[in-house]
């Protein structure tokens, strides 16, 4: 009895491995690097989640020692990792993959953010990276070049966000942005960054109607919203129309947008990396926020002329704040001399 050794309680297989993929797809690649280390068989199921949100950045120099196929994973000292603990992959490090076609996980990549690549450095390997990983669902080119993606962009049936600023992610055709390029194919969630060029006479996103499923559009100015609003709002299939950041030159948005329901203004912080990553990996991303917040306007709950997010949210803490600071500092002194007086009588 006392050599005998006591044996816990065995999942099967199936459930298992549904239990490790549910942890490593609520994981960032950091954690999911610590799974990897449990068991064979876990490695096999949860390594391809290293791969799922791939934060793409400049070529940088790494270290012989911490060389490694993939080092999103990793936290190394000459490398920096933003708040959701995302450690950027080197462009020459996907570029080697890439053109070998070594890179085994393509399948599993479903969102991808590419930090300030230049074209000289990346415009190609973009293009040949979209085509081998067929599953990408969100997509951002924050710090594109003009004439970034040519016509023969590979188009997708997934990719379903975008974040970019067109106008130097195109080229123009007769001072307009193509918006039957085949990455708009798809899209139902457009995050359109950067500000308009002033001396183009011919307004670049005058056909922007034509993005065949587009529900969700964001704009990181007020600026460009403002431009584009008769338009917009005239866009039956929209379901959201945000802003993401009231610039300082014009407070005042465009009546079209104030009198729509549909319009929110979120006011985000500027770092476009966390913006991002919260868009994909949590369901409370600002997306989701603008989305609750319409649907209170909608069912009554808040005034429909209402659309700043956080001036909102702001004042109910406020009012909250008033309500609990009255209640101390100003109590009911008659009531606090006869506590039980509604009792007696």
């Amino acid at each position: 009895m006392l050599g005998r050794k006591t044996v816990g309680p065995t999942l099967p297989p199936e459930l298992e491995r549904i239990v490790f993929e549910l942890a490593a797809r609520a994981a960032t690649p950091t954690q999911v690097y610590f799974l990897l280390f449990v068991a064979a068989r876990v490695k096999i199921w949860v390594e391809p989640y290293l791969y799922r949100v791939l934060y793409i950045a400049k070529p940088i120099a790494v270290p012989q020692q911490h060389r490694h196929p993939f080092p999103i994973a990793r936290i190394m000292p000459h490398q920096r990792r933003n708040r959701h603990g995302f450690t950027p992959v080197p462009l020459e490090v996907l570029r080697r993959l890439v053109e070998t076609h070594h890179f085994a996980a393509c399948k599993t990549v479903e969102h991808a953010f590419f930090d300030n690549v230049f074209r000289l450095e990346g415009s190609d390997i973009i293009s040949e990276f979209f085509s081998l990983c067929p599953n990408i669902v969100s997509l951002s080119l924050p710090g594109s070049p003009l004439a970034f993606l040519g016509e023969t962009f590979p188009a997708s049936d997934n990719l379903h966000h975008l974040s970019a600023n067109l106008l130097t992610l195109l080229p123009l055709k007769k001072q307009r942005i193509n918006f039957k390029h085949p990455i708009f194919r798809n899209l139902t969630h457009l995050e359109v960054l950067g500000d308009t060029i002033p001396f183009v006479p011919t307004p670049p996103y005058q056909n922007i109607y034509r993005i065949p499923r587009l529900t969700h559009i964001a704009f990181q100015s007020s600026v460009l919203a403002n431009m584009l609003s008769a338009q917009i709002t005239k866009m039956a299939q929209l379901e959201c129309i945000v802003v993401l950041h009231l610039d300082d030159r014009t407070h005042k948005i465009a009546s079209d947008l104030e009198t729509d329901e549909r319009f929110v203004i979120v006011e985000q912080a500027s770092n476009t990396v966390d913006l991002w990553i919260d868009a994909v990996t949590h369901p409370s991303g600002y997306w989701g926020r603008a989305e609750a917040f319409i649907a209170a306007k909608r069912a009554g709950k808040i005034d429909r002329r209402i659309h700043d997010l956080r001036a909102f949210i702001n004042s109910l803490i406020e009012t909250v704040g008033n309500i609990y600071h009255s209640s101390v500092t100003n109590p009911d002194f008659e009531k606090l001399k006869h506590p039980n007086e509604d009792f007696y009588n």
